[in-house]
């Protein structure tokens, strides 16, 4: 039977996320299309991508589209609109039309032996949290465990902004997946490095981000953190500190319009997170 030609789109991080239902097909050629609702470049940025989707076994193969006819669009996932708690894979699934299992691992990568015993980390610009993470006491207690994973202006910005800490360079995100799996701990907000995670479901502390917590898999080894005290474990170390307080007006709801609703538990009990349509 021949090999069915998937299209993906939207970012890196929905690209990760789209994989188990790519699985689910039963595997695929990838071609990544310039759309008006993925981000700009996409075919180009895809790249970062192409060892990493290339290595797994139910991925033929990953490149731009040029004129490669499409049976499968998985670009418009966005269309099939948002339900409550749902997470991104399974929202492509639904898109897809496929049932798929997010609790095991889509990803598989021979584990970087540079990074043993080290915490990766990252911030990109995207999907951030309130500002609350405590940033700076993670780098004091554990700034010669940490390695920086991300881009040049991630890198800068996070030093200037929490101190100084060493990085660890990767050319794809092929490096960026073997650095997570030889390493303790993912240390992330809800972006690309953190969707690998989750496909290697590796140990992580992510900062969750307010508008759009579609990424915030239940796991006992990720702890999710909103504000308050965060606690976790690694390399030896314990840490536990209080980040800055967040403070959410609700009579001002964010463009878009969403009033943010915070369960009153602590964190390492906190379980939900609504977001409820004004």
């Amino acid at each position: 039977m021949a090999v069915q030609t998937i299209a993906i789109g939207a970012e890196l991080g929905d690209a990760t996320y789209a994989m188990p239902a790519i699985k689910a097909l039963g595997g695929a050629h990838i071609v990544c299309p310039d759309r008006p609702w993925n981000r700009e470049s996409w075919s180009r940025r895809c790249l970062g991508l192409k060892r990493l989707a290339e290595a797994q076994d139910y991925i033929h193969s990953w490149n731009p589209h040029t004129d490669q006819k499409i049976d499968v669009d998985l670009t418009g996932y966005r269309a099939a609109g948002t339900r409550h708690g749902e997470l991104i894979p399974l929202r492509i699934a639904r898109w897809a039309r496929v049932k798929v299992d997010i609790t095991q691992p889509w990803l598989a990568v021979d584990p970087d032996p540079r990074t043993k015993g080290r915490i990766i980390i990252n911030r990109a610009p995207r999907w951030v949290g309130s500002g609350s993470m405590p940033y700076a006491k993670i780098v004091k207690q554990f700034q010669k465990e940490l390695l920086f994973a991300g881009t040049d202006d991630e890198y800068t910005t996070f030093c200037a902004s929490y101190g100084p800490v060493e990085r660890f360079i990767c050319q794809d995100l092929m490096d960026v997946a073997r650095a997570i799996k030889g390493s303790e701990l993912l240390i992330s907000a809800q972006s690309s490095p953190y969707a690998l995670c989750e496909g290697l479901k590796h140990p992580a502390v992510l900062e969750i981000c307010l508008t759009s917590p579609d990424v915030c898999f239940h796991r006992p080894d990720v702890t999710h953190y909103i504000s308050g005290i965060l606690k976790f474990s690694a390399c030896g170390k314990d840490f536990e500190e209080e980040g800055e307080p967040v403070k959410i007006d609700r009579t001002n709801p964010p463009p878009g319009g969403y009033r943010v609703t915070i369960g009153t538990k602590t964190l390492q009990d906190w379980d939900f997170l609504r977001l409820e349509q004004m």
